[in-house]
């Protein structure tokens, strides 16, 4: 992890270090203007979410680590500043007073994460094993999003230590695999501490409850967009489960349009939003226009279709509202993405926001056919912002998007530490043979 650190008399040298451990330094590149009180106005002004430097340190996939002038640069953005690091892919920002928001996402090309606090980590490191490796006859490289058959046989490998892991996540430098109980005496050496020359370490605990139960923030509602676009519908609008026994009302985001194998068209939503009991769907809430009714539940990855009332004419496009609007294109498997490469997502109750892939994330639950002990759930953590400290529960539901308009998954919930959120991803849909469609 390389570092710099502002001091009273003179600054600190740099190093640089790459994910694998070799030094690295980058050649000299020009540094914009900065100001003493803050971001100067030579800055792009239109995209506070990305200060651009005139240097970038995510390329081709992969990030690369600022030598000792990029990371002056980089400091000198907030006079506040006292010491920077990077914690793959995090360029993490150490003050001692807090900078005014809205804060930047990125900063250089590279997620950033702010605070006060001078030993917090923005990602959890884990507990290193001590054992003899994992060899798989794959390829695995840094940077590289490995395939998902090989993080199943990491699964398979781990089994058979005797290490009952139920999560295994990929963060671009390193594994991080999370093991249902607590560690017993020695555990040590019998976990392997690398993964064909990558590292790998462990989270304890009891973790196998569903990750819907996460989802405990509920900030300040701010002015959602309650607009009625009926009969033209489209992803990212209020969505409404109705009124409950009790007159609950839960408001989460539609999604978009799939179509399954046989040719029906349905439309993805957050599964937690429609309980049992609770499956007609409204827009923009219980007093607006009936759409339809949840046909198909995922409950494992929260994901649900439903379908429209057929008895009225309405259409449902893959174009998002603007910015930065256009069609969707298709459905994209979370293994075919890159830690640190952008996504989108755009919904009515916090707008369009951006954000960087953290996360590939496989969870291990049992499965229902004897033939298959395992189904594994796939999804990213992905570190979003719309500017604002705060995402609404209504958020739920809404798809996320890459550059290139492949749709990914769902935003499901905003984790504890209102760092990172959790994206359950539509590689189920994909495999049953669904398809991003439209309905005219």
């Amino acid at each position: 992890m390389s570092n710099s650190r502002r001091q009273d008399s003179s600054e600190e040298s740099a190093r640089s270090r790459r994910g694998d451990g070799s030094d690295e330094t980058l050649a000299s590149t020009p540094t914009a203007s900065v100001s003493q009180a803050g971001i100067s106005s030579t800055l792009p002004s239109k995209s506070y979410l990305h200060i651009d430097l005139g240097f970038n340190l995510y390329q081709n996939g992969r990030q690369l680590n600022p030598n000792r002038e990029q990371m002056d640069t980089i400091m000198s953005v907030f006079p506040t500043c006292y010491a920077s690091s990077i914690m793959s892919p995090i360029l993490v920002l150490r003050y001692r007073e807090l900078p005014p928001k809205p804060w930047p996402l990125t900063i250089a090309g590279l997620p950033v994460w702010i605070t006060k606090d001078p030993e917090s980590l923005p990602l959890t490191i884990g507990l290193p094993g001590h054992a003899l490796p994992i060899d798989l006859d794959v390829e695995i490289n840094l940077w590289e999003t490995p395939k998902k058959e090989t993080v199943r046989k990491i699964f398979d490998e781990l089994d058979n230590r005797g290490i009952n892991a139920i999560r295994v996540q990929w963060l671009g430098v390193r594994f991080l695999a999370f093991v249902k109980g607590e560690p017993s005496k020695g555990w040590a050496g019998r976990f392997p501490r690398r993964v064909n020359g990558i590292l790998i370490t462990y989270i304890f605990g009891d973790i196998s409850g569903s990750i819907c139960a996460q989802r405990v923030k509920s900030p300040v509602v701010g002015d959602p967009d309650n607009s009625n676009y009926s009969p033209s519908l489209r992803p990212g609008m209020m969505i409404s489960s109705g009124s409950g026994p009790d007159q609950t009302e839960l408001l989460s985001t539609s999604g978009v349009c799939v179509r399954s194998p046989s040719g029906k068209k349905y439309i993805t939503c957050a599964s937690h939003g429609f309980p049992l009991g609770l499956e007609r769907v409204y827009h923009p809430d219980r007093h607006g226009h009936y759409l339809g009714e949840v046909k198909e539940m995922f409950w494992d990855n929260d994901v649900s279709l439903f379908e429209l009332n057929k008895d009225q004419p309405m259409t449902y496009s893959r174009q998002t509202f603007n910015p930065p609007g256009g069609e969707l294109v298709r459905l994209k498997d979370p293994f075919g993405l890159h830690i640190g490469e952008s996504i989108h997502m755009d919904t009515a109750f916090n707008g369009h926001c951006e954000g960087i892939v953290m996360v590939i994330d496989t969870v291990r639950v049992p499965s229902d056919e004897p033939v298959t002990p395992h189904r594994y759930i796939t999804g990213i953590f992905t570190y979003l912002s719309d500017g604002s400290d705060s995402f609404t529960e209504g958020c739920c539901g809404g798809p996320v998007w890459t550059d290139g308009r492949e749709v990914v998954g769902q935003f499901q919930f905003l984790s504890m530490d209102k760092l990172l959120c959790y994206v359950p991803s539509f590689a189920h849909l994909i495999e049953l043979g669904y398809e991003l469609s439209e309905i005219n």
